[in-house]
């Protein structure tokens, strides 16, 4: 495997994460969200996506970023950020 693919996929979640459901705030390092069903961005992200509070993603979008913290209402999977 290339190293450019292996850091792509390890970008995009191939050190897994953690399904939340209902209204969480997760902390960690993250690269992608996924909306299992609608979910709704409370005002604790920590983020580089700016005005990210109060967005809605439908079941199925994904977003992807840098996060440090999440904070979202509904049924989501947030993947780890981890190259090393």
């Amino acid at each position: 495997m290339s190293t450019l693919l292996e850091t792509t996929k390890v970008s995009l979640g191939l050190k897994g994460g953690y399904r939340v459901t209902g209204s969480s705030v997760t902390t960690g390092s993250f690269s992608a969200i996924k909306a299992n069903s609608e979910i709704t961005f409370g005002g604790g992200n920590v983020c580089n996506i700016t005005n990210i509070s109060g967005l809605t993603l439908s079941a199925g979008d994904i977003v992807l970023g840098d996060f440090a913290t999440v904070d979202i209402t509904g049924d989501a999977i947030i993947y780890k950020y981890n190259i090393l």
